[in-house]
């Protein structure tokens, strides 16, 4: 969805996403949705915005937790989550096509994470049609 990777989904964006999953709503319903994201009226949304959007505002605790896990992934200390901290992370030696031989580690590593991107932007996407569709 943030087609130039810089952290933000302009409204263009946000529509196109909407279009390449097939939510089905008319552009004018997608404008609306993405103005009702976009809080603080700069012209793009935040993943801070898109969560807020998605499940409200954290409590103390939830924040403190979220954080902590965050740590623990971000093994280089870099304050991004990449590849190289995930793959530490995540123990694929038991797979059994690895076991098999038939795929590396890092290739069932790469898997996971398309699966999982793919559907968390559908679930994603789904929710926040269907949150801001009722204010339409």
């Amino acid at each position: 969805m943030d087609d130039d990777r810089d952290f933000k989904v302009s409204e263009y964006e946000f529509v196109k996403a909407m279009r390449d999953y097939g939510i089905g709503l008319q552009e004018s319903e997608y404008k609306k949705i993405y103005a009702e994201m976009d809080t603080n009226r700069d012209g793009t949304v935040s993943i801070d915005e898109l969560i807020r959007a998605i499940i409200g505002e954290m409590n103390e605790f939830r924040k403190n937790l979220v954080i902590e896990a965050f740590k623990k992934m971000d093994r280089d200390g870099s304050g991004e989550l990449t590849l190289n901290d995930l793959n530490g992370v995540y123990n694929a030696k038991n797979h059994p096509d690895v076991k098999s031989g038939k795929k590396t580690e890092s290739d069932i590593l790469n898997e996971f994470l398309e699966t999982f991107e793919l559907h968390a932007s559908l679930r994603v996407f789904s929710f926040v049609i269907y949150t801001f569709r009722e204010k339409l």
